[in-house]
């Protein structure tokens, strides 16, 4: 998983996320980072990140300066992610592959830093899912669980 950070003009710093077509098999129309399986081609984790990026959102390695790489953690639905940090162009200009990605969008990164999020129940394939929410995010339509 990549996430991607990207400085604008004024100096602030935003967060690359995509929303996930609703064709997919797993988690379809949710908000995500690029990223994705790791392939037996794939020489790392971060180059799979790479690979998934630019299969996803057309980002080109060569635009991803590698910035860490961060602790592993395994999902609720069991899956391990590797998340690295990269920082890209904020001029870049994504085109989502329309078979994995919705749409791409930014957020400012202050919004996940000074917001107090609110956590609620989410239910998801009759599984009780804690989820916090940032209230500042200006999450797209359609893109999510059923939140209560």
């Amino acid at each position: 998983m990549l996430l991607a950070l990207a400085e604008d003009d004024d100096g602030e710093v935003h967060v690359l996320l995509t929303v996930r077509s609703d064709n997919l098999r797993t988690n379809p129309g949710e908000v995500a980072c690029p990223g994705g399986k790791r392939e037996k081609d794939d020489a790392s984790d971060w180059h799979t990140a790479l690979r998934e990026s630019f299969e996803e959102i057309q980002l080109p390695p060569d635009q991803v300066r590698f910035v860490a790489q961060l602790d592993s953690f395994c999902t609720n639905f069991g899956v391990l992610v590797t998340p690295f940090v990269g920082l890209i162009p904020f001029s870049f200009k994504a085109v989502p592959s329309p078979s994995e990605v919705k749409f791409v969008f930014w957020v400012p990164l202050k919004v996940f830093l000074v917001d107090n999020p609110a956590v609620h129940k989410v239910y998801i394939l009759g599984l009780v899912l804690p989820f916090a929410f940032c209230s500042h995010v200006p999450l797209p339509p359609n893109t999510g669980a059923l939140v209560v």
